[in-house]
């Protein structure tokens, strides 16, 4: 069957400037087009980049890291950590032990305080979370560059609709873990293509998200684990 497959298998002339010609797949037969590098992901941390410039904020980042409950813990806890190196909120499982240190080294990173490290890691997740959900859509999609603008305007206006990007000033671990979650589930796709690259963002981005918000992180794994099972008897 495959050697007349092969047999019938239609001429491919050369293509003409130098371009790639394209391929013929070995089990259809069928004329393939050469794979081009997609733009999704340019045209998504760009459009969300935009939107950080654009957008407004609420302002409250610095009044609830000095007043509010959350922020409050989140502030001493850091604080601490940079001070001793141990943080007892963490150790209690009140903190993330890998938010702290995601923080840590974003303040490392920027060389702002510590108030200031714990706002820009929360708002550093929103562009994660945009950037990778939106990326993966047009990849999917195969939009090109001509999709930049609508995109960007469609995206605009979801975060205008929602109060979740104008308060993205004030420091929270959900967002923090959401970003992690995108990255982990991000990099499963990236393994089928290359898989020591992406089993290594798999295995980090999952412990850093379990050392994050462990509940967040063990719901990865059991749907990792469940949708190994459907497969396996599939």
């Amino acid at each position: 069957m495959t050697a007349s497959l092969h047999a019938m298998r239609p001429a491919v002339p050369a293509a003409a400037g130098g371009a790639p010609a394209p391929e013929v797949s070995d089990e259809t037969g069928l004329i393939e087009r050469p794979r081009r590098p997609s733009v999704g992901w340019v045209l998504a941390v760009g459009a969300v980049l935009l939107l950080w410039v654009l957008l407004p904020t609420s302002g409250l980042g610095p009044t609830s890291v000095a007043g509010w409950a959350d922020q409050q813990l989140f502030r001493r806890a850091f604080e601490e950590l940079l001070a001793t190196g141990r943080s007892a909120a963490s150790e209690s499982g009140s903190v993330g032990p890998a938010y702290l240190a995601l923080a840590k080294l974003l303040r490392r990173v920027t060389g702002v305080g510590p108030d200031a490290a714990l706002i820009l890691l929360n708002r550093a997740s929103f562009v994660v979370i945009l950037a990778g959900v939106l990326g993966a859509s047009l990849n999917r999609a195969g939009a090109g560059v001509r999709a930049c603008w609508p995109v960007l305007a469609a995206l605009a206006l979801a975060c205008l609709a929602t109060p979740w990007w104008l308060y993205s000033d004030i420091p929270w671990t959900h967002p923090v873990a959401a970003a992690l979650l995108v990255v982990a589930v991000s990099s499963i796709r990236l393994g089928s293509r290359a898989p020591v690259a992406g089993g290594a963002a798999f295995g980090t981005s999952t412990l850093l998200l379990l050392q994050t918000r462990a509940f967040e992180g063990q719901a990865l794994l059991a749907a990792c684990a469940l949708g190994l099972g459907l497969a396996a008897l599939l």
